[in-house]
């Protein structure tokens, strides 16, 4: 189930805006205010995971029903291109299906290509191995709840010392950033290598206190208050890896959280003295202690003595380069390294007083990892794989699409064993990275493969609609897929369906209801061949008018009347049981389709859906769309499903998405809408459950406020806003509704 989604930079949207999603979210909002840009960033978030593609060609849904065009068209501001880009995140919390799909295939040491292919519909479903208890444990850490995020942008950048050249267009728009959050905490970030600017190349860094490493958490409320202080202590904020990050001469670098994923920022010198040397305005509770003071004081000296002199080679001035932050009152001659669960010595960032370069400050933080989490084989630890930076070749690797393993190549250096170097070339299926980052993706992949989006221009039903000429109806966004589903579906979706649509106690009643008629299509009786052998001529039938009539020969005729007739009638019925055993045949052989119509309860007469006004056949993709996500619980986009209903049948569409997305535990609606009426009675169902007076029949479920989430969209000029507005249990908004929507009944009546 997606609970959250964030949008930066993409199309309408500018300023990042936070939009929580719930089993029934509804957009309000002025015309072009950006509501559909939200259903839209959710549908380019499925191409980038299904086909891997940051700028598509073609259109996202269906034959031009939603095509976002070039970079530059869907990009709020171009010109962020390169510094910035778009961004668009999303929390989710994986299906149980999917995270033990995902699980046996990583298991196996499969491709992970089945993203677009279950297993059930496989030849080797019978084939699958049960999960044994280990290998569910180990991937207790995709329950969630996960945190995804995208940043889209150039790799190739114009400026003095490199100008891409044509064939590099190609590479221009990718993958600029990528994050994953486990439980609330961040676990990875992969950026592109700021060295090297027209390659996919990745490096990244993993959080090594994260409690996605078998659950050891990282740090208790008052370290977490520490970390909180240092980044309110400091002025200025760049990612670890980004490569427009460039010394001060003026500013010192602080880096927060260095054993997790570091933060680097500056710092003025003046107001670090008085963080951190000055007792009398010390801006936190905390220790420091001199870099060579504590590797001393901490580790080994063989160790130490290894880690001295690869500083030293950088040009790092262990005396006072560099000075370690630690939470809490330490004395710093009895210094000790804790354990993890204790936070490995409360290690929570780094200062440099003078300017340093910044390979200087990456380096130095991969020696503090790295000395915390040794690869000496004593203790086998998984981290140690990661405790320092890594690279990936191909941002497509971290996509489970090409190899059944997280790929990682870890920089090599005279700090790092050979035997280390050779174990991380590739991590196998059992590493906790490999399977955190191809396992979030290939379920966020999964959930969002079947999302049904219904644009607001549903197409005309053709005349000769049937299940011969139908095969390429897949476009749900024009509403023919709809239609398609219902010829090809279940029975019982159908009469699912028809209660929504037919009845006028449970659903629209509308009067007409769905039938789908079985036809077999056969060719004309002279165009069979055993026809075209049987002489049907004019003579011939004169002869056999008596017995076609039923008559019988006269008892005086002559004897050799009688058996003349005798024969014609033996030729006669010998080549009626031919005729008619072709034609059973032809039966038999002739292909079945099925057509669809619509039947007008009050007087029994089919009729096709153009025959029919535009709101029914309008809204006919709406109810299938809601019953179909309801039955697989999938992620339904609906714009402005009204579209043509009067509005009292609008008001019972609210009925419809409370019915099938309560009722599923775990279906999603996002709407788009202008219509008040819907929002009315979703609130006059929430006002029935606090009171317990919802219809007997039992066909509406109880709704509570948090199951709805009403979002207004606006925009004046400066990118869209979106706004919740809150419900209480009552069925009223907490939050004042913004001016110009409900007002302007006010206004109209008085």
């Amino acid at each position: 189930m997606i609970t959250d989604l964030w949008i930066e930079n993409f199309k309408g949207i500018g300023k990042r805006q936070h939009i929580p999603l719930r089993p029934i979210t509804l957009l309000f909002g002025r015309n072009s205010a950006g509501k559909s840009t939200v259903l839209h960033a959710l549908l380019y978030l499925r191409e980038i995971l299904i086909n891997h593609e940051f700028e598509p060609t073609q259109p996202l849904d269906g034959d031009h029903t939603v095509s976002l065009g070039s970079m530059k068209e869907f990009l709020h501001d171009p010109m962020d291109a390169c510094e910035l880009g778009l961004t668009i995140g999303i929390r989710f919390q994986p299906s149980e299906k999917s995270v033990i799909e995902f699980l046996k295939l990583f298991h196996r040491g499969q491709q992970l290509v089945p993203i677009l292919e279950s297993p059930a519909e496989s030849d080797e479903a019978d084939e699958q191995p049960k999960m044994d208890p280990e290998a569910l444990h180990s991937g207790s850490c995709l329950a969630g709840p996960i945190e995804i995020e995208f940043t889209i942008g150039q790799s190739v950048r114009e400026d003095k010392t490199f100008t891409p050249k044509p064939e590099d267009y190609d590479l221009q728009r990718q993958l600029k950033r990528l994050t994953i959050s486990i439980a609330g905490s961040r676990f990875l970030t992969l950026e592109l290598d700021p060295e090297l600017h027209n390659s996919e190349q990745l490096v990244g860094n993993v959080n090594l206190l994260s409690p996605a490493w078998n659950g050891q958490t990282a740090s208790p409320a008052d370290f977490e208050f520490e970390k909180a202080s240092l980044r309110s202590a400091s002025t200025h904020y760049y990612g670890c890896f980004d490569d427009h990050w460039k010394g001060d001469p003026d500013a010192g670098s602080l880096v927060i959280a260095p054993l997790e994923l570091a933060e680097m920022r500056w710092i003025d010198v003046q107001r670090a003295h008085d963080l951190l040397v000055d007792p009398d305005r010390m801006h936190i509770q905390c220790s420091r202690v001199l870099l060579k003071t504590y590797l001393f004081k901490v580790f080994s000296d063989e160790r130490t003595d290894k880690v001295e002199k690869r500083l030293n080679a950088l040009g790092l001035d262990l005396q006072s380069g560099c000075i370690l932050i630690l939470g809490g009152e330490y004395d710093p001659n009895h210094l000790q390294l804790k354990t993890m669960g204790e936070n490995a010595g409360r290690l929570i960032g780094m200062l440099f007083p003078n300017p340093v370069k910044l390979e200087t400050v990456l380096q130095t933080i991969d020696v503090l990892r790295a000395l915390h989490f040794p690869d000496d084989g004593t203790a086998p630890d998984e981290r140690a794989i990661w405790a320092r930076r890594f690279t990936i070749p191909d941002f497509r690797c971290v996509f489970p699409s090409r190899e059944p393993f997280f790929a990682a190549i870890v920089a090599g250096d005279a700090f790092s064993s050979d035997q280390r170097r050779a174990s991380a070339q590739q991590v196998k299926s059992i590493n906790t990275v490999g399977q955190i980052v191809q396992g979030s993706l290939f379920c966020l992949a999964k959930d969002l493969k079947e999302t049904i989006y219904v644009g607001p221009k549903r197409s005309t039903v053709p005349r000769n609609l049937s299940s011969q000429n139908i095969a390429g109806c897949t476009n749900w966004g024009a509403g023919l897929a709809s239609w398609k589903w219902l010829l090809e579906g279940d029975p019982t979706d159908i009469e699912t369906c028809n209660d929504w649509l037919a009845s006028t106690t449970k659903g629209l009643g509308t009067g007409y209801k769905i039938e789908v008629t079985v036809l077999r299509e056969i060719p004309e009786y002279n165009q069979l061949k055993s026809a075209r052998e049987i002489q049907w001529d004019l003579e011939w039938e004169r002869d056999l008018q008596p017995f076609l009539t039923e008559e019988s020969p006269s008892t005086d005729e002559p004897k050799n009347n009688v058996e003349d007739h005798a024969r014609k009638q033996e030729a006669y019925l010998a080549r009626l049981k031919e005729a008619y055993e072709s034609l059973y045949a032809a039966y038999i052989d002739a292909p079945r389709f099925k057509r669809l119509q619509l039947r007008d309860m009050a007087t029994s007469k089919t009729r096709h859906p153009q025959e029919l006004g535009e709101g029914i056949t309008q809204v006919v993709p709406v109810i299938a769309s809601c019953v179909k996500v309801a039955k697989s619980v999938d992620f339904v986009c609906i714009e402005q499903p009204e579209l043509h209903l009067h509005p009292s049948l609008a008001a019972k569409l609210g009925d419809l998405f409370i019915s099938t997305m309560l009722n599923s535990q775990g279906a999603q609606a996002l709407i788009e809408t202008h219509s008040e009426h819907i929002i009315l009675r979703i609130l006059r169902r929430i006002r029935q459950t606090t009171d317990d007076e919802l219809p007997p029949n039992g066909h509406i479920p109880p709704v509570k406020p948090d199951d709805v989430c009403v979002l207004w969209v606006d925009n004046l000029g400066d990118g869209t806003t979106i706004q919740r507005l809150r419900i209480d249990e009552r069925g009223e908004f907490i939050d004042r509704w913004p001016k110009g929507f409900f007002s302007e009944r006010a206004e109209e009546l008085y």
